[in-house]
């Protein structure tokens, strides 16, 4: 009987959730606030160069068009002027997603910071 029971919860709890929790799912086109804390990066472009570095790279000679809170400031140079514990995110958008939410002039995509 007692044996009975032991197999009964093993096979339960082999069934159940695991207690094992896997790291969360960290999206290469998102940058969160919790994130810049863990760098040591004084502006927004070595925080990016550390945390997601294919942001900066460029299709070609064109480079991303950056956007702070919904304004179009300028090429990625600009990001050197940025202080990177002003950012609550940094998002990436795609040479195609960009175009249809700004229009036309963003063959290397955009950057889009929002601070807070």
């Amino acid at each position: 009987m007692k044996t009975a029971i032991l197999i009964a919860l093993l096979a339960v709890t082999a069934c159940g959730p695991s207690l094992q929790t896997k790291a969360p799912h960290r999206s290469q086109n998102l940058i969160t606030e919790e994130e810049f804390k863990t760098t040591s990066a004084h502006n927004a472009y070595d925080a990016i160069k550390t945390l997601r570095p294919r942001m900066l790279r460029r299709r070609g000679d064109l480079p991303s068009v950056v956007y702070m809170n919904g304004a179009r400031m300028g090429e990625i140079g600009l990001l050197y002027n940025i202080n990177a514990e002003t950012i609550k995110e940094v998002r990436y958008l795609s040479a195609s997603e960009a175009t249809i939410q700004y229009g036309t002039g963003h063959t290397g995509g955009a950057i889009l910071i929002t601070t807070k």
